[in-house]
């Protein structure tokens, strides 16, 4: 009966883990978290919306690993309208874009202007290149609500302790959005590089459209528990193949045991 027990409570446990629990991401820049940033922008997605539009962007940002807490399974991220005459609610799809993240070896404000320089050697995929839909409803006394939001076509599993956070966005299509709350300081922990052409190797002669300055998105991440066995790219089991899976490994253990007995 201790061993039908143990091996109840391990399928349990199991389920457990699978179906973790979303938790609250944090809110980067923190100090920004409650009140109205001191900026706004346009880029990557509000490009054809832009003071200069331009009709395609390679949008790198960067998050200091200061702000987590932990290694977090990264699911996808929120952003919020520029509380101005300058923001206002939309919905839109965008026509092309890919979004990636991985962990760089670089430092907040110390991005290089070569974008293949920032990326990490794991690199992935994080929303498969296609359209976008986005949209908010310009809720909330101010700041406002974070509704712009983007749910990953696959997880990204971050650990702090190895380095920072990299948003890397390319938009082939441009776009109309509106414009998002942005931060600009260089003692915050964000700080970004873009090029007025996505397939641009680094940013162009033009610093009205291309830059590398400690200017960053507020942005809020959707996170869960990792789990090292998650890999994103296969649909997990449901629950009842892990039901079954579980009993029949109490099955198996109980039998074993009865002829050992």
């Amino acid at each position: 009966m201790r061993i039908v027990l143990r091996a109840t409570a391990a399928a349990i446990l199991m389920l457990g883990l699978v179906s973790s629990a979303a938790l609250a991401g944090p809110i980067l820049p923190g100090p920004w978290e409650t009140i109205e940033g001191d900026y706004n922008n346009a880029y990557p997605f509000n490009i054809a919306g832009a003071f200069i539009p331009v009709s395609s962007l390679r949008y790198q940002q960067i998050y200091g690993s200061s702000a987590f807490a932990g290694q977090v399974l990264i699911t996808g991220m929120s952003f919020r309208p520029d509380d101005s005459e300058f923001g206002g609610a939309f919905s839109t799809i965008l026509s092309d874009v890919q979004i990636n993240m991985s962990t760089t070896t670089k430092a907040v404000d110390g991005l290089s202007n070569t974008f293949s320089e920032n990326v990490g050697a794991d690199d992935k995929v994080v929303y498969a290149r296609g359209p976008l839909a986005l949209s908010s409803a310009f809720t909330g006394a101010g700041p406002k609500d974070f509704d712009i939001h983007i749910v990953f076509t696959s997880s990204f599993l971050y650990d702090p302790l190895l380095g920072n956070l990299l948003l890397d966005v390319r938009n082939f299509g441009g776009g109309f959005t509106t414009y998002f709350d942005a931060a600009y300081s260089e003692i915050d922990v964000v700080s970004r590089v873009s090029a007025s052409d996505v397939n641009a190797l680094f940013p162009g002669p033009d610093a009205r459209t291309d830059s590398n300055d400690s200017l960053g998105l507020i942005t809020q991440f959707d996170t869960q528990d990792p789990d090292p066995r998650d890999i994103s790219e296969v649909p997990e089991p449901g629950t009842c193949v892990l039901v079954g899976i579980g009993l029949a490994g109490v099955a198996r253990r109980f039998r074993t045991g009865a002829r050992r007995s």
